[in-house]
């Protein structure tokens, strides 16, 4: 290879980065605002998990059925694929989200222990940064938030919560930040989240019995 090969090489590869990193910018608005999406859902979940948990539950079913009704047609057009009809996929998601939601309605420790095992899988992916103890740790919560439900899923959607968070404000820095440099805002967002939530909890519990009494907001 003689040196205006490598020198063209170089410049077709230099041009390849410049058209990614314009195409990163010129979606930069999108993607802030799927940031900010990201960070208002994290902040929900990390400081209300506990109490819209069954809510929680039902769109977690909505989408996972809804995935799974896309996983079915595919298999089920694998060798036409290019032909297949949208309007047959479109039925495909939705009633892989009716059933998704209603099986997470219905079905209630199966459906906790997978959303469990999903945020467990999350918030021990910001303490330990390795995905597959993550996912071990993550079974282990789900198993135990079955027998345990409330305290675990506090922690746990605390935690995701934070992760969450800590992603929205990685997509708003996304040309100059690196993933871990957000992962401090995650874990001061999770740790909030654990002391509100069970705040909340003692106050309802509190107030039940009626032996102390709370400032309400």
């Amino acid at each position: 290879m003689d040196i205006m090969d490598f020198t063209g090489g170089m410049n077709s590869f230099a041009m390849i980065e410049n058209a990614i990193y314009s195409f990163i910018y010129s979606i930069q608005d999108i993607v802030e605002t799927i940031g900010a999406v990201i960070i208002i859902l994290g902040l929900i979940n990390a400081f209300l998990g506990y109490k819209i948990f069954k809510v929680t539950l039902a769109i977690s079913g909505f989408f996972v059925g809804a995935l799974v009704g896309v996983i079915i047609f595919i298999a089920a057009n694998a060798d036409s694929l290019l032909y297949a009809s949208f309007d047959g996929m479109i039925w495909f998601v939705l009633i892989g989200a009716i059933a998704g939601a209603l099986f997470a309605m219905f079905f209630h420790k199966v459906a906790v222990f997978l959303t469990i095992w999903t945020f467990g899988a999350l918030a021990f992916t910001l303490i330990t940064q390795n995905e597959q103890m993550s996912l071990v740790l993550g079974l282990i919560c789900g198993i135990v938030g079955v027998i345990v439900e409330k305290y675990v899923i506090i922690a746990t959607t605390a935690f995701a919560g934070g992760y969450l968070v800590s992603a929205g404000f990685w997509l708003f820095g996304a040309a100059s930040l690196e993933f871990n440099d957000t992962r401090a805002v995650s874990w001061v967002v999770a740790i909030l989240g654990i002391v509100f939530q069970f705040w909340l909890e003692l106050k309802k519990s509190v107030g039940k019995e009626g032996k102390m009494v709370f400032l309400s907001f």
